[in-house]
């Protein structure tokens, strides 16, 4: 395992979350976070828009993942509760308690059985950030509890495996993609959430602009 390329993986995933420049984290910060919350598997959390407290997802805790800092691996929702049997609407890493602390989203059940989820294939870039415009780069991919291999053809869909900031985990369920490039391999299966060019990311800098978040901070 490359463990400082894992690093680097999961701060580019909280480095947006603690920009001066993001309004919701400011928004969330100031107000009502849970605090001394314990994680179990199967526990339900709650996503909620940082204006009016609208839920916009849910999470429920899966397992975690060695493989990538020791993470939690979630299975997100939509806004209504899942059932046993709903299929989830992607399957990513976080650190829960991060979300918790900044009020991106809170424990609401425990125990929450699934029986329509399945662990997908995790990728990342071993060249992310240091790889020139335009090429391909190093890929690796895993299953949780499987050893790692190079990402050498495209044959599954499969799920971008950086631990993500609830910002992100935010922003896919609101608008479809999350807030930051990361490019991705050619052929991929299935749509791939993130902007892959500075274009796709100044495009989604202004949609989610464009939502006009209320700070409370005057005029």
């Amino acid at each position: 395992m490359d463990t400082n390329k894992h690093e680097w993986d999961a701060a580019m995933g909280r480095c947006y979350a603690f920009s001066s420049n993001s309004p919701r984290v400011q928004l969330h910060t100031q107000g009502t976070a849970q605090t001394q919350v314990k994680t179990k598997k199967g526990d339900l959390f709650e996503v909620t828009n940082p204006n009016d407290g609208t839920v916009v997802g849910h999470l429920v805790y899966l397992m975690r993942d060695p493989a990538q800092l020791d993470s939690e691996v979630v299975a997100v929702f939509g806004p209504t509760v899942p059932e046993a049997n709903t299929p989830p609407l992607f399957v990513i890493h976080v650190f829960l308690k991060f979300g918790v602390r900044t009020a991106y989203w809170r424990k609401t059940k425990k125990n929450i059985a699934l029986v329509n989820v399945q662990i997908p294939l995790f990728v990342s870039s071993w060249d992310y950030g240091t790889c020139p415009a335009g090429k391909e780069g190093r890929w690796r991919a895993w299953k949780i509890g499987e050893p790692e291999t190079e990402l050498t053809t495209w044959r599954s869909k499969a799920e971008l495996g950086v631990v993500l900031s609830p910002e992100n985990v935010y922003d896919r369920l609101t608008s479809g993609h999350y807030s930051y490039v990361y490019p991705a391999p050619s052929g991929p299966v299935g749509g791939w959430p993130w902007p892959t060019t500075s274009e796709a990311l100044e495009a989604q800098k202004r949609r989610i602009s464009g939502q006009k978040f209320d700070l409370g901070l005057g005029p």
